[in-house]
């Protein structure tokens, strides 16, 4: 069988998985294995994706740059597979490509979790730290921070950084649109997967129970199955159902983890469910068989080179395993913050453009957060909490009480480095956003892009009202005012942002130019709104209604 490599290519910029599978040779090679073994990576096939993903990196001449997706799913499959000196050998060829590169902080992560198994928990917290505490993925360096932080025994702050992790996810309810991307409720089912790992380690079987509830509940909407999650998911409901007493129920999900396991050739699982059963029969009573069982099961991670597993189920086998510990609502790990009337911690993220030549990144970093911290004690009114990188863009994250006191201690520093870029404010739940300074031409915000793609003005994207109805809606909001006449309209762009649609007409006004909006959510009734265009192009203004735009400081700020 010949393979269309033009459509197998076609099919792959389309993340269309499975046509890319089914469009492949019976024996791909070269740049086709590659793309046939990510393809197999997404789609789950953990122990195909592996090969075919070997058999396209011997020997290829791709830059680094093009290779370091391949690496780094190589790199988790054999980390899935029980493998972490393998893994570990990939991800670090993955952080050969340039520092700005997509995959470089995913990398980060995987060795983090690799020396994690390794034992090396000071090398996990070092790759962890050169991680932002915000942006994609952030969530799950949190985890990640928790999971070091409790092998280590710093009980307090693995705590904190796990509610950093969970806290706003745990109790999401999950919804899909119909033709987006299913992979972000994906991910978000993984981070509470992780999440409910630690808290079964923990001893929190209710609470471990509720985060797997809302995983399961993200996984089923949207519609992936077959991943190595789902099977990750199963054991960690297993754990916890033995540190609520509901033994039976443990030990039937233990078989079937054990199946999925052996048919992936998951060793780590496969380890995991014996220490589990060892558990099981401690639980029961029965100490002498379990201490054999346990001391059965560390050799079985020392097989794989899991080191902290083994040595901690060898020190079971002996001191026996942890007790169960009362399970306290995540809610309330942190008192002060529940229940208060205080307002959210204002937050300044300053998104600057580095330079285009050659530059230390961290030192630069250093110099600048350094710089800020020190204005920010001056004050003491607030502190830096983190940074990111995207490309040449550079966010430094920045929170306190008090937005006027933290511009004024940055924008300094800022000026004095002569970087271009703007500033932006976040508070609440990091949903409403207002952007200052923006720069004249929108497209150049490449953080904003993906999440506002813009849909050709197409009859298939006509509103589903009729103008009259549009201009009634927006008319009432001002009733005191001569609200627009539909033949006044002009519709002028389509969009979907995030989970809504949304559409805009332009009413010139004798006064000002508005803009009148008709926006329809899943579960939601679809509403109208009519405001001031205040100068906004069309694109400006869609992007205003998601992030609270607006071009003036601090005058209209509250």
């Amino acid at each position: 069988m010949t393979t269309d490599i033009d459509s197998l290519k076609a099919a792959y910029r389309d993340q269309d998985w499975h046509a890319v599978v089914r469009l492949a040779s019976a024996d791909p090679r070269g740049e086709e294995a590659l793309l046939v073994g990510h393809a197999r990576w997404y789609l789950g096939e953990v122990g195909e994706a592996l090969a075919l993903l070997e058999e396209g990196l011997s020997g290829s001449d791709r830059s680094p740059a093009q290779l370091s997706a391949f690496r780094y799913a190589a790199g988790m499959a054999r980390l899935l597979k029980g493998d972490p000196a393998g893994a570990r050998r990939h991800l670090l060829e993955a952080l050969e490509a340039p520092t700005d590169d997509a995959f470089r902080f995913p990398a980060l992560r995987g060795l983090a979790q690799v020396e994690m198994e390794l034992g090396l928990l000071d090398a996990a917290a070092h790759h962890l730290r050169h991680l932002p505490d915000f942006g994609p993925g952030h969530h799950l360096q949190h985890a990640l921070r928790a999971k070091v932080a409790w092998r280590a025994g710093r009980v307090d702050e693995a705590r904190a950084h796990l509610w950093h992790a969970l806290g706003y996810a745990i109790s999401v309810t999950p919804t899909v649109v119909e033709g987006s991307d299913p992979y972000p409720l994906v991910d978000d089912a993984g981070l509470l997967v992780a999440g409910a790992e630690i808290l079964a380690a923990m001893g929190h079987g209710e609470e471990c129970q509720r985060a797997l509830d809302t995983a399961t509940a993200l996984l089923g909407a949207s519609g992936v199955t077959g991943l190595p999650v789902h099977t990750h998911l199963e054991l960690h409901r297993a754990l916890a159902y033995r540190l609520t007493g509901e033994h039976e129920d443990a030990a039937e999900l233990l078989d079937a983890v054990e199946e999925d396991a052996t048919a992936a050739g998951a060793r780590d699982l496969l380890a995991t469910v014996a220490r589990e059963r060892a558990r099981l029969l401690w639980d029961r009573g029965d100490r002498d068989e379990a201490r054999e069982a346990l001391a059965a099961a560390a050799r079985q991670f020392d097989a794989i080179g899991y080191v902290w597993e083994a040595d901690a189920t060898r020190h079971e086998a002996t001191a026996g395993p942890p007790a169960p510990v009362p399970t306290e609502p995540l809610e309330d790990w942190f008192e002060e913050d529940v229940g208060t009337d205080e307002p959210p911690p204002v937050g300044v993220v300053v998104s600057l453009i580095l330079p285009e030549d050659e530059y230390d990144l961290p030192d630069l970093i250093g110099a600048l957060t350094e710089e800020l911290a020190d204005r920010l004690a001056e004050t003491t009114r607030g502190l830096v909490d983190g940074w990111g990188t995207d490309g040449r863009d550079l966010e430094i994250f920045v929170y306190g009480d008090d937005p006027a006191a933290l511009w004024e201690a940055m924008k300094e520093p800022i000026d004095d480095l002569g970087l271009d870029g703007h500033v932006r404010m976040e508070w609440g739940d990091r949903f409403q956003i207002l952007l200052l300074h923006p720069p004249a031409n929108l497209a150049g915000l490449r953080r904003l892009r993906p999440l506002l793609p813009l849909l050709a003005r197409e009859r298939a994207n006509d509103p589903p009202w009729d103008l009259a109805a549009v201009a009634a809606a927006a008319s009432a909001q001002r009733p005191d005012e001569d609200g627009p006449e539909p033949i006044e309209l002009e519709w002028v762009r389509g969009a979907r942002l995030e989970w809504s649609r949304i559409w805009l007409w332009r009413w010139r006004h004798p006064a000002e130019d508005r803009y009148v909006t008709l926006t329809t959510a899943p579960g939601v009734p679809p509403f109208a709104l009519m405001e001031a265009a205040e100068g906004l192009t069309p694109e400006q203004h869609l992007v205003s209604l998601r992030y609270g735009y607006r071009t003036k400081w601090p005058d209209d700020l509250w």
